[in-house]
């Protein structure tokens, strides 16, 4: 054997014997005596490659495959050192042309599996998962690959199969125990979850992937403080991992720890800039606002850095990975939002021009005749035992069949009881797999005339989803009561009496309304036998009741609340508790000083409450007050059905006039409806103190609620307006002008 072979050999057994700085000098040797040895090119390139200095191996790695352009080995390192430098096109090139080489080489088709599954293209990285199981069945890391891919297509029971499959060949394999954890959890099987993610940890403490998926998990079930402490574990652990420096962000700023959460931004923002970390850190606003000056500069923060992105002519190529946001808390600010909500969807079109695809050509759908039965779409993250999937769970279930096909469409995710009804009455279910493109060409491909959001702006997914045309006709609902601003939006479905007059220049969209009370609602049950001790609440004091999300309390709102409770030295304001404890401390914190130390200690903060025995408070208490400045649907409604007067101060906006709307349909004419709020204030103290006059108006209240609920008009209207807007759409006129919005 000559000089060089003697040399490769020795560097190889080195290289296997894992002593790299060996290996290193018997390679460099070897390429001392021929620099276009392609064994020796790789080799030395795949040493490198495995130290992490991925750069530095690609030239060795390029220079191999060059020159032996037949060896699948050769070129399936060059694809993996590519792919760890988040080169994915180059990597799967290369990979592609080593499966030219050889068909069958399974570390090819695991690691473009991979890949491919990365880069949001799941569908394409299955049956090579697959055919490299067949070839391979008793190799673990393959089956690991193939759950991941089928993990990110939602199809998460096939999931847990792969992983359990990997684990029965090697049961103490952490890799496979922590995807296995974030596969029972998309099921809801969060006990499963945890069990397998510790076990994972436990078989390798400082596991960064465990740490991670433990922290994701802990956020799915709201312990947004666990949450954080096994992200910035996992941050000790790879301080240089970008993901989980955002992840840590995520967490603390759902806790409300917003300046902490800046802070992780920031540090993610040193290790890899993008322009959609920056807005998602301007984006940053705390859920409980400090004062009208704090709301004032959050908003202008979040203008200028939108403002300075745009003008930098910079991209953002992957909207929900990068950014993954909406402007949430903005719509609480208690502020016209059209002007900044329009501002930041246009800023995002010029970021990343394709956000607004139109994979609807509407010149071609109207020239084939309708279907006798017009296909209608309801999508949201929210059909469920949720807000929106009790506001909107009648119009789809009873959305007459002989003149509509109904689609339900919803990202994948956990199911409840009131999903399962939802979803047993449409005519399909599709559950949207993979990254925004994909879930994007599934909806077009529904071939559906008209698209319905019930919300938007309160899930980034289905927001992202609606800045493109996906189908002929598409409207949004009022879940999240303010303008989707999105050009491809057709109209904002609002409620009869909901609006104010001249309304409209508040949307984006056309303006219509359906008949009040605008959603078909079933009668909610009163658990009338619970107490106020039950609640924790005291029989001794007038209750005023205002258990609504803590965001909705607006600073200005505190002069209501303070007034309120000096005017009534036996009152209490009754609040439920947040999720997030930050929150309460925040709030609590503002009181201290809005309220003062005095009347504070009558502001009674109640424990969260089973949904069955929620709407007790409204049957327990004296007066329910809503919001000012961003009121109640659905909680009114409860309340109402159990007889509680709601006092209530309309301002122009659509999100502060729902339960006065409500009064209307009841047809009760001296409702408690405040002009301002000292008013309203006065009018919560005037009828609680008074109970011939509070029972008087629970006792009307009572007997007018069923009109509130269970309208089969409200469904048939719903019913007429999809019909009439699909019509004129395909007749190719204007949009439809519908109901009374002022």
């Amino acid at each position: 054997m000559n000089q060089l072979g003697l040399l490769l050999d020795r560097a190889e057994l080195a290289h296997i014997a894992g002593q790299a700085q060996e290996a290193a000098r018997f390679y460099q040797q070897a390429l001392a005596i021929d620099p276009q040895h392609p064994r020796a090119l790789n080799r030395y390139g795949l040493l490198i490659d495995q130290t992490g200095q991925h750069a530095l191996a690609q030239p060795y790695l390029e220079a191999a495959a060059r020159l032996s352009p037949r060896n699948e080995d050769f070129l399936s390192c060059l694809g993996d050192c590519l792919r760890s430098l988040r080169d994915a096109a180059g990597a799967e090139a290369a990979y592609r042309q080593a499966l030219l080489m050889n068909a069958a080489h399974v570390p090819t088709l695991n690691n473009l599996g991979l890949l491919l599954t990365e880069i949001g293209r799941p569908q394409e990285a299955i049956p090579l998962l697959e055919i490299a199981s067949v070839l391979r069945d008793d190799v673990p890391e393959i089956k690991n690959s193939l759950g991941m891919a089928l993990v990110a297509i939602g199809q998460a029971e096939r999931a847990v199969i792969a992983y359990r499959e990997a684990l029965a060949i090697r049961p103490e394999y952490p890799e496979a125990l922590s995807n296995l954890g974030l596969a029972l959890q998309s099921l809801g099987d969060r006990d499963g979850a945890m069990a397998s993610l510790q076990h994972s940890l436990k078989l390798r403490p400082g596991f960064i992937g465990a740490l991670n998926n433990i922290g994701a998990l802990c956020q799915a079930m709201g312990r947004n403080e666990e949450a954080a402490a096994y992200y910035r574990s996992a941050t000790e652990a790879a301080p240089a991992q970008f993901s989980l420096w955002v992840n840590l962000g995520n967490a603390l700023k759902q806790q409300g720890v917003t300046v902490e959460a800046t802070a992780a931004y920031d540090r993610a923002q040193a290790l890899a800039p993008n322009v959609g970390l920056e807005l998602k850190r301007a984006l940053c606003m705390p859920p409980i606002q400090e004062s009208v000056d704090s709301i004032a500069a959050d908003r202008a923060r979040f203008l200028e850095t939108l403002d300075a992105v745009k003008a930098r002519d910079a991209s953002l190529p992957d909207p929900l990975g990068q950014l993954g946001e909406t402007a949430f808390f903005t719509a609480y600010h208690g502020l016209d939002d059209r002007d900044l909500l329009t501002r930041f969807v246009d800023g995002l079109i010029k970021l990343n021009p394709s956000l607004t695809e139109r994979l609807i050509d509407r010149a071609s759908w109207r020239r084939l005749p309708l279907n006798p039965r017009l296909r209608v779409g309801f999508l949201s993250k929210f059909l469920r035992n949720h807000t929106i999937g009790k506001l909107y769970a009648g119009v789809i279930e009873t959305l007459p069949r002989d003149r509509f096909e109904v689609v339900v469409l919803r990202p994948a995710g956990p199911v409840d009881s009131l999903s399962q009804r939802i979803e047993a009455s449409a005519d399909r279910v599709v559950v949207l797999t993979g990254a925004l493109d994909s879930s994007r060409h599934q909806i077009a491909s529904e071939n559906l005339d008209l698209l319905f959001y019930p919300e938007l702006g309160m899930d980034a997914f289905t927001w992202f989803l609606a800045f493109a045309r996906l189908a002929p006709v598409q409207a949004v609902g009022w879940g999240h009561p303010v303008t989707s601003a999105m050009p491809n939006m057709d109209y904002f479905v609002s409620g009869g009496g909901f609006e104010a007059p001249g309304a409209a220049p508040d949307y984006r969209e056309k303006l219509v309304s359906i008949i009040a009370p605008g959603v078909r609602y079933p009668t909610p049950i009163i658990d009338r036998s619970v107490t106020r001790a039950d609640l924790g609440l005291p029989d001794d004091k007038r209750v005023y009741a205002c258990p609504q999300s803590l965001f909705k309390f607006h600073p200005s709102s505190d002069l209501a609340w303070g007034r309120l409770l000096a005017a009534d030295p036996d009152g209490v304001l009754a609040i439920v508790d947040a999720p997030e404890p930050h929150w309460n401390k925040l709030l609590r914190a503002r009181f201290e000083r809005s309220l003062g130390p005095g009347l504070v200690r009558r502001v009674v903060f109640l424990p969260r409450q089973p949904e069955a025995r929620f709407a007790a408070i409204y049957a327990t208490c004296d007066v329910a007050l809503d919001p000012p400045f961003f009121g109640s649907g659905n909680t009114s409604l409860e309340a109402f059905a159990a007889g509680a007067p709601v006092i209530t101060c309309p301002s122009r906006f659509m999100r502060t006039r729902l339960t006065a709307a409500f009064y209307g349909v009841m047809g009760i004419a001296d409702a408690p409806i405040a002009k301002d709020l000292a008013q309203y204030a006065d009018l919560a103290v005037a009828i609680a103190r008074d109970p011939a006059r509070r029972q008087d108006l629970s006792s009307r209240i009572l007997h007018n609620m069923p009109k509130l609920f269970d309208r089969a008009d409200v469904v048939q209207d719903y019913a007429d307006f999809f019909e009439a807007a699909i019509r004129a759409a395909h007749a190719g006129k204007p949009v439809v002008s519908w109901g009374d919005p002022t």
